[in-house]
């Protein structure tokens, strides 16, 4: 019995189908991909990616079926849009339910980023706090499971490689500058902090006319990848400091006690254009 090689990290224990509706370009894209891998492979792909959505092979060429069928009844016009079947599992809603996510990457990207983490392992004889892919965090624990599946799978798959590994990622997705592959370990978990309530801009950016506003940011200093920072808390805390108005905020660096306005995130220094990641905003009702 053929084994599929089509490889997402989860059992595929009850199927549901849903239905996304493309373009007529966006399929056709896909349609010169399809060929593209026929061609140069010899034979054909166990799906296609569209819009980051695995179509598998069987209701890929049903959509092609049906495209044929449109042209044949259109004079060979093309349709405006293609509707494809994307096939998700039980186990995969109650995951997302459970508030994680997750993520689909290429084994190329996967094992690009098993590299960097076997790199890091040998150089800094210790392990990363969490891993960077695609601009999304990993965190270790759930890096090392997705190890676990990839070796399970190339056990009973002959050593070969999946096509693509899927990856737990929190429900605030962290967002990295620094490449599609990188490895950050900052002294703190970096999870997002959020105010409590709603504040006034506190660094002069803005004037009170803007509001008040509840923002959320990455938890991690600005300054957490300077040399100096190496050693010391890159964790944010509110701060305590009697400098600021009632109704201002600002955040401070538990470390290096950088202070940041609560509202836009920047440095409260003159000469400096550090800012930290927002990742949410809420302005008062």
């Amino acid at each position: 019995m053929k084994k599929n090689l089509n490889f997402d990290g989860f059992k595929r224990v009850k199927e549901m189908t849903i239905s996304i509706t493309v373009s007529w370009e966006v399929w056709i894209d896909g349609e010169n991909r399809f060929q593209t891998f026929l061609k140069n492979k010899k034979k054909e792909p166990n799906y296609v990616t569209i819009k980051e959505s695995q179509i598998k092979l069987i209701d890929w060429k049903d959509s092609q079926k049906r495209v044929s069928k449109f042209k044949l009844d259109n004079s060979n016009k093309n349709p405006l849009t293609v509707k494809l079947s994307i096939a998700t599992s039980t186990t995969e809603q109650q995951n997302m339910n459970e508030g994680n996510n997750s993520i689909t990457v290429p084994w190329e990207v996967w094992i690009d980023g098993d590299n960097a983490y076997q790199t890091y392992l040998k150089n800094n004889e210790k392990e990363p706090s969490y891993m960077t892919i695609n601009k999304s965090q990993v965190e270790l624990i759930d890096w090392k499971d997705s190890q676990k599946r990839v070796s399970n799978f190339k056990q009973e798959n002959n050593a070969k490689n999946p096509l693509t590994v899927r990856l737990t990622i929190p429900s605030l997705t962290i967002v990295s500058e620094q490449g599609i592959v990188d490895i950050i370990t900052p002294p703190n978990s970096n999870r997002g902090v959020t105010t409590d309530g709603y504040y006034h801009c506190s660094c002069g950016e803005k004037g009170y006319e803007y509001g008040r506003w509840k923002v959320g940011f990455i938890n991690k200093c600005a300054h957490a990848d300077d040399s100096s920072h190496k050693y010391k808390s890159s964790k944010l805390v509110w701060s305590k400091k009697t400098d600021v108005a009632p109704k201002e905020g600002q955040w401070t660096c538990e470390g290096c006690d950088a202070d940041y306005c609560a509202v836009c995130g920047k440095e409260k220094l003159d000469d400096s254009n550090k800012r930290l990641t927002k990742v949410s905003e809420e302005k008062i009702p």
